[in-house]
């Protein structure tokens, strides 16, 4: 089975529309549901590469079934500083949207390969990568923690009691 990250493209709405609407991710990832039409406005902009979030879709031998997206926390100070309390490094959102993909640990291999495909790009003050997750969410954890991140710190989003997670890639890390 190949593991494999292409860049989001149109032709993935309708699947993103239908994953960020399936029951496994209402209580952590999409609360409240999400129209197409709401997918289109905010999805359009992010295609094509020009856009501050970078969003990919992960397959396995063609067959997409996760979704992340990735930017520099300097870029949206509002969460990088003011709910995190960090500047440099990258954050990372994720998720496996299609359900018969759970449960094979698909999760912990596309944070590896998303880490091992943009951190030759990235500055040395940017390979610090930062994955928020609320405490309820006890599968994201087991997934990211398997992926080498490290609960770094916690804190209050969204009235919920969240954990940072934190890996470092040739950067030392320090308290910012």
């Amino acid at each position: 089975m190949e593991l494999n990250l292409r860049p989001l493209q149109k032709s993935d709405f309708a699947t993103l529309y239908h994953w960020l609407n399936a029951p496994h991710l209402k209580p952590f990832y999409m609360c409240d549901g999400i129209s197409l039409e709401t997918v289109l406005k905010k999805f359009s902009p992010r295609v094509g590469g020009t856009n501050d979030v970078n969003c990919v879709i992960a397959t396995e031998d063609g067959q997409p079934f996760g979704y992340m997206q990735w930017y520099f926390n300097r870029t949206f100070p509002d969460y990088g500083a003011a709910t995190i309390g960090r500047m440099a490094g990258v954050s990372i959102d994720y998720f496996i949207g299609d359900a018969r993909f759970l449960g094979r640990q698909l999760g912990t291999k596309m944070l590896n390969a998303l880490v091992v495909q943009i951190c030759p790009d990235l500055g040395v003050q940017d390979r610090i990568f930062h994955i928020a997750h609320d405490d309820e969410n006890s599968a994201a954890i087991r997934c990211s923690t398997r992926a080498g991140f490290v609960a770094d710190e916690a804190y209050v989003e969204k009235a919920k009691q969240s954990t940072l997670y934190v890996r470092c890639e040739g950067y030392e890390h320090e308290q910012q």
